[in-house]
């Protein structure tokens, strides 16, 4: 970690999200499960976010905002304005490596981990990739979501059952 670390809740409407962040970005994100609180915003505006137990690092606590504004707009379904900075120093330089290029992919766009090897110079470790895309600690800025298989079929996915369909539904209908 490049600093110190501090963790708050994200309250999103009804909905509650687990993140921590140090000076240099994002650290995690723990995604609440997917419930009628978290599929109502989707047919809201944006409501306002609010960061419960902000951190007193100020730049923590900016990424921590920064954070909640994204949540707010990409559960309202709209693609967010900006995309938080995160903090990936504990994870290995592949893991790093590999998000790096799922960071990258486009809102309403999807690539397979077949994809996202090449992109990452690996051709051939696209089940090495699926193993990093399966350790992404902040889900969601990572959009680990928009990665496919290369027949087209979801995959895996690390999170609560749903998410991943639930982001790729809502983005294709409001991209």
């Amino acid at each position: 970690m490049k600093g110190k670390e501090s963790t708050c809740e994200i309250r999103v409407g009804d909905a509650s999200f687990s993140a921590c962040a140090s000076s240099s970005g994002v650290v995690s994100l723990e995604l609440a499960p997917l419930d009628g609180a978290v599929r109502s915003l989707a047919e809201k505006s944006p409501v306002r976010p609010r960061v419960l137990g902000a951190p007193r690092d100020a730049t923590a606590a900016m990424h921590l905002e920064s954070l909640a504004s994204f949540l707010a707009q990409l559960l309202a379904g709209e693609e967010p304005e900006v995309v938080p900075g995160v903090d990936l120093s504990t994870s290995s330089p592949f893991t790093r490596q590999v998000l790096e290029v799922v960071y990258r992919i486009p809102w309403g766009a999807v690539s397979s981990y077949g994809q996202v090897a090449s992109m990452a110079g690996r051709p051939g470790a696209a089940r090495a990739v699926g193993g990093a895309v399966g350790r992404n600690p902040v889900v969601l800025a990572i959009p680990c979501h928009r990665v496919l298989r290369s027949d087209g079929r979801i995959g895996g996915w690390s999170g609560w059952p749903g998410w991943k369909e639930w982001l790729l539904d809502l983005e294709s209908r409001r991209g």
